[in-house]
C-alpha cells in the first residue's frame, strides 16, 4: 500500500484528540482509498500501516464474499437457514480461492 502523511488532528466530544490518516489503495484507485483514525496522539505510520493493511485485507475478503458468492442474497428468515446459506457461501468462496493459484484466474473470471 502507498501511505500518505497524516491528514490532521481533530477534537471529538467525549473522546478528546483524534488523529486521522488517509491512505491510497494498492491499485491507486481513488475510489478505494481509505481513512484511519486513532486516539493515540503519538501514533506513527510505522505502527498503523500494518494494522491498516490487515483491515484492507478484511475489506477485500468481505467485498468478494458479497460480490462473487452472494452472501447477502439468501431470502430466508430462519436463523438455521441463514447459517446454512452462509456456510455454503464460505465453502464456495474457499473453492474459488483454492483454484485461483492453480488456474491463474481471479474470482470474477472463475465466476463466469
Amino acid at each position: 500500500m502507498h501511505w500518505r502523511r497524516a491528514a490532521g488532528s481533530d477534537g471529538l466530544p467525549g473522546y478528546g484528540l483524534v488523529r486521522s490518516f488517509r491512505f491510497a489503495a494498492p491499485a491507486g484507485n481513488p475510489a478505494e482509498a481509505g481513512c484511519w483514525a486513532s486516539s493515540a496522539p503519538d501514533l506513527r505510520a510505522s505502527r498503523w500501516a500494518p494494522r491498516a493493511a490487515l483491515a484492507w485485507g478484511t475489506r477485500r475478503y468481505r467485498r468478494s464474499l458479497k460480490q462473487c458468492c452472494g452472501v447477502g442474497k439468501a431470502q430466508v428468515r430462519a436463523a438455521r437457514a441463514q447459517r446454512n446459506s452462509i456456510s455454503c457461501v464460505l465453502r464456495a468462496f474457499l473453492r474459488l480461492e483454492t483454484q485461483r493459484p492453480r488456474t491463474g484466474c481471479n474470482w470474477y473470471e472463475a465466476k463466469k
